[in-house]
């Protein structure tokens, strides 16, 4: 294991490469912190501020504003409902760090996901969040968003009725990335007993990810796994109009619209088990039990005529931090997970950015006046690098800063592929 300690990141600080944020608005709902709901800090948040939410459970809440919500370091931070994003102008910027979203759906179709995100230019981060739809819902649904990114996160929901719905992710256009996330689709409902061909037939599990509208969405080292199709009914009496079989597994991936680019490297692509076939009566005089016929294995994927497919072989390279987030002077590990071998670029900068390199993956660091590249050297034995990093102080007078760091790895065949990125939040001692 090769140790690096490094001032590159404690430079960037000083020449702007971290972007200074605003205010940083504490949240605990138990009480003594100046905000005890989510949405109330939000609401008072102006544009680049940081909420701080501290342990405990929250109502869901809407963010149309440039913030970072984030979960404090070792706090568990539970949401009972929605987090919808809407209308992040091209200008600027949002994160969603570290939350457990659990849907309990509402009034519009909005409050079905756990994380909703529409109608957005800027960039859009959720990252190392667990996010569970309602049922026959997406966990997350990603609609006309440009800049958008799931990194580091689990997507699930819990039954599907249909192959439209359920979803782990759901992406209704624009530009999608995903690094390091599992995207799980619900399981088909079974069939009611008691009742005859179709309707007591099991129904099909949701896909892994649903994508039907025009866009792009990229997917590294990302687990899509279909649902298992809901077992038939019983107790059925099966004549001459058939029996209750199990509903078919969900695809993987369901590409259902001819305009999309789908780009994926290092994935995990599996269609969900077929259901079990339901027990009823055959046979001439319905004196006979059988079983019926079980659904088929979902496909790993699905798309339409028209949709352009790239795979790359070989492992995208993860990149992590010890702890997140980091207060002013403290000190904690960046590791990059590789080959044996391959050699590490550090790429940090001030601001996100959403690049397709054809190839690479996506660039999801800015590349402005305020961005460093730093060579790191071949990983070791292990296939790692780590640095151990200091936290500079903050100027006097700015509560938070925070630094999008990304690895560029070059292979053993001389390929560079992106590895996920992190957007490292740094507060003020003081809290």
């Amino acid at each position: 294991m090769k140790t690096l300690v490094t001032s590159l990141l404690a430079l960037l600080f000083c020449n702007g490469a971290a972007r200074a944020q605003g205010d940083v608005l504490v949240v605990a709902s138990a009480g003594g912190a100046p905000y005890t709901s989510i949405q109330a800090a939000v609401d008072a948040a102006a544009l680049g501020d940081v909420v701080l939410v501290k342990a405990g459970t929250y109502d869901g809440f809407r963010v149309i504003e440039g913030v970072a919500i984030v979960a404090d370091e070792a706090a568990g931070v539970v949401v009972n409902g929605t987090i919808i994003v809407n209308g992040i102008s091209q200008e600027q910027s949002l994160l969603v760090h570290r939350l457990q979203a659990n849907s309990i759906g509402g009034p519009t179709d909005d409050y079905g996901p756990a994380l909703t995100v529409k109608f957005s230019a800027g960039s859009v981060r959720a990252q190392s969040c667990l996010l569970q739809g309602s049922a026959d819902r997406p966990g997350a649904r990603f609609t006309s968003s440009g800049a958008a990114a799931l990194v580091d996160s689990l997507a699930r929901t819990n039954s599907t009725g249909f192959d439209l719905e359920g979803a782990g992710v759901h992406f209704a256009g624009g530009n999608l990335a995903l690094y390091g996330c599992e995207a799980r689709g619900g399981a088909g409902p079974v069939g009611p007993s008691n009742t005859q061909p179709p309707a007591c037939y099991g129904k099909k599990g949701g896909p892994g990810l649903l994508a039907n509208a025009f866009g792009f969405v990229f997917a590294g080292t990302t687990m899509f796994q279909g649902g298992q199709g809901g077992a038939g009914g019983s107790g059925c009496s099966v004549g001459p109009v058939g029996c209750c079989g199990g509903g078919d597994g969900g695809n993987g991936v369901a590409l259902l619209d001819s305009t999309q680019t789908w780009w994926r490297y290092d994935d995990l692509l599996l269609g969900g088990g077929g259901g079990l076939g339901g027990v009823g009566s055959c046979g001439c005089d319905l004196s006979t039990s059988c079983t019926c016929d079980a659904g088929s294995t979902g496909a790993t994927i699905v798309s339409t005529p028209g949709d352009a497919l790239s795979a790359v072989a070989g492992q995208v390279s993860t990149l992590s931090v010890a702890a997140n987030p980091l207060r002013e002077l403290a000190t904690t590990t960046i590791r990059v997970q590789a080959q044996v071998g391959d050699v590490v670029h550090l790429a940090v900068a001030r601001t996100p950015a959403f690049v397709p390199e054809v190839g690479r993956g996506v660039r999801l660091v800015g590349a402005d006046g305020h961005f460093g590249f730093r060579d790191l050297g071949p990983t070791d034995a292990s296939g790692r690098v780590e640095l151990v990093w200091t936290v500079p102080a903050l100027v006097p007078g700015v509560e938070s800063s925070i630094v999008h760091v990304q690895a560029l790895v070059k292979r053993a065949d001389g390929k560079r592929l992106w590895s996920n990125p992190v957007q490292i939040v740094v507060l003020d001692q003081a809290f």
